[in-house]
């Protein structure tokens, strides 16, 4: 006879591959899906996914009402699945009352920790955290800034990964690495790209031919940040060296991911909110660009000082000048750790991450 097909529920934010919330839940969604699963994902914002139901709410009485939406959902799994904590895993985990399904939870960041430092919403996160079956934490950081404020026996790191060869295509593109600094993601403070235009502008004058690109959505011109952060520009009388391009279509990021040499993910922690991975400089290592980063974060997870790229201290521009200037001088230093940056995202590619997902379902489904 042939064995039967387990069905995994989702709950998660998006699979808008245009975020990175939305590229992880993709990624692991569809790469989970194989002769084994099938899957139902409900989200808060519709993608146009196959088996999606855009039916989770927001807002206290949204995610009440979300608890028994989701419930007819739950019947027909075998497997509930929530990306990050709040208030996803806590939603699932009071619909799965009384089903009793196995109940995972993958913890990405500040939703996962954040809300419980919050009475009501620590109170309901930290009962879902002790009914599931395993947390699974993207990066140590988040793990240990979870572990601070509740103690659980059920969690674990299992690193996001990467598509080497997609990204890796970016190294063939026409025209090879140019003297341009690349960051990818949203356009908020807690991105710290001002600090990076500080570490920018102090090379400026050293390698005029530099250049800045900033790729993602939310440079609206209303948005404060957006304004300091041009401020800093024509302060610095740099309009035409630093490009903000808006949200970029995936060919277009394969373009850039070809022509940039070094890669920024300049993160600072802001009002509780922090990087939990950093899914991005896996990307930019599988094109064979080294990548700095900030810490303390996710990042430490991916970036081995001096093997694939740099670590500075949060709101260091000095320190993030210094790194910059030694592998824009230095091409042997720059090749070094263009090798490394490929050889880190060979080692963590997505069949590592999901061979750890699909290993805990099936002991959890065994179990039952």
């Amino acid at each position: 006879m042939p064995q039967e097909v387990k069905k995994i529920c989702y709950l998660t934010d998006t699979q808008n591959p245009h975020s990175g919330w939305g590229r992880l839940s993709r990624e692991v969604i569809n790469r989970v899906i194989n002769g084994a699963f099938e899957s139902a994902v409900l989200a808060r914002e519709g993608s146009g996914c196959e088996n999606e139901r855009a039916i989770l709410q927001s807002g206290f009485l949204g995610i009440f009402l979300s608890v028994f939406r989701i419930r007819p959902f739950l019947k027909r799994c075998d497997i509930v699945h929530a990306f990050d904590g709040w208030p996803n895993a806590a939603v699932a985990a009071f619909a799965n009352i009384f089903l009793k399904k196995r109940f995972f939870i993958t913890a990405v960041g500040t939703y996962s920790v954040l809300p419980l430092d919050r009475f009501w919403q620590g109170l309901f996160l930290r009962f879902a955290y002790r009914r599931a079956e395993k947390i699974l934490a993207i990066s140590n950081y988040t793990k240990d800034e979870i572990s601070k404020r509740v103690s659980l026996e059920n969690i674990e790191v299992v690193n996001l990964g990467v598509d080497f060869e997609k990204f890796h295509r970016a190294c063939a593109r026409p025209g090879g690495k140019k003297n341009i600094l690349l960051s990818v993601g949203e356009i908020k403070q807690r991105k710290g790209y001002h600090v990076a235009l500080e570490a920018f502008f102090m090379l400026k004058k050293k390698f005029p031919d530099l250049k800045y690109i900033i790729a993602g959505c939310g440079n609206d011109l209303e948005s404060n940040y957006y304004r300091y952060l041009l401020e800093i520009i024509q302060k610095n009388g740099g309009e035409g060296d630093v490009v903000f391009t808006g949200d970029v279509s995936e060919e277009k990021l394969l373009e850039l991911y070809g022509r940039a040499k070094i890669f920024i993910l300049p993160s600072i922690k802001t009002d509780g909110a922090f990087e939990g991975f950093g899914l991005v400089l896996l990307e930019a290592n599988a094109a064979g660009i080294p990548a700095i980063g900030t810490k303390p974060s996710g990042m430490e997870d991916i970036i081995s000082e001096g093997i694939n790229g740099y670590l500075v201290s949060q709101n260091d521009s000095k320190s993030m000048a210094n790194c910059l200037n030694n592998l824009l001088s230095d091409q042997e230093l720059y090749v070094k750790l263009s090798n490394g940056a490929l050889k880190t995202a060979q080692e963590m590619s997505w069949d590592k991450t999901i061979n750890r997902y699909l290993s805990l379902y099936e002991q959890n489904l065994t179990q039952h």
